[in-house]
């Protein structure tokens, strides 16, 4: 087993119950990621049967599949997730390519992601039926900005096929960098302008969350379907400044 190969994929399903058969994007993660986790919780039956174990049965209460990954920003990576946690995404005809519009919609987009870990020649597995519960960028000083990525579905599949089917990836296709970056700010207007001279930012957390919860039908403990709530979206700015204005001003 290779602790340092994990490649993950994603893909925005046709359907509820219609899992992708590969993904569209592929990339690697950092070496704290989870990736698909299944969980299950059992629970007891206790009956006053007169034995010092009440129990009379033990079943499983529920069970949970979850993805989470940690990487960084790339731009196909990137565009899909910010559309499976808002929604829709309006796309407009420019020179050379197309501008992509992100806004939250009504409900969310089904997916399905796959993961392979240990070697190049491992099973893939795949989690489908999926929502993006929460989408987080850090960015902090000049090392690349970070993004995670946590997925709630209904259903695994182990062994699937021994070959990645995704995409090739190549780190040289790029990623965002804070090294030499522009930085706008406001605190008040919606249009970002030039750091007033005396603030200095240091870094900023922005997170997307959905509250995705599962909805399992009467006998069964596995989710048979993953339901989002209202989105929250919060933005947290670390710096220093050399006046109270901003302190007034927020």
């Amino acid at each position: 087993m290779n602790k340092n190969y994990g490649m993950f994929g994603v893909a925005v399903q046709t359907a509820k119950g219609t899992p992708a058969s590969k993904p569209v994007v592929s990339f690697p993660a950092s070496a704290d990621s989870d990736g698909i986790k299944v969980e299950k919780a059992t629970e007891s039956l206790n009956m006053t049967i007169g034995g010092r174990s009440t129990a009379v049965e033990n079943y499983a209460g529920s069970v949970s599949d979850t993805a989470g990954v940690s990487t960084i920003g790339m731009a196909d990576v990137l565009g899909l997730m910010l559309y499976a946690a808002l929604g829709d995404d309006a796309q407009a005809a420019v020179t050379n390519g197309f501008r992509h519009t992100v806004r939250a919609a009504e409900v969310l987009p089904y997916l399905t992601f796959f993961e392979q870990k240990g070697s190049a020649a491992a099973p893939m597995t795949k989690m489908f039926d999926a929502k993006l519960d929460e989408l987080k960028m850090t960015a902090e000083g000049v090392a690349p900005m970070t993004f995670e990525y946590t997925l709630a579905g209904c259903d695994v599949e182990f062994g699937g096929a021994t070959a990645w089917s995704g995409p090739a990836f190549s780190i040289a296709d790029g990623y965002y960098k804070l090294a030499n970056a522009q930085v706008l700010f406001s605190l008040s207007s919606p249009t970002a302008g030039v750091i007033p001279a005396g603030i200095v930012l240091s870094s900023l957390e922005l997170s997307i969350a959905n509250g995705v919860e599962a909805s399992a039908a009467l006998g069964s403990a596995a989710a048979s379907d993953q339901v989002e709530k209202a989105a929250t979206v919060s933005v947290k700015l670390s710096g220093t400044c050399d006046s109270t204005d901003v302190y007034r001003e927020v």
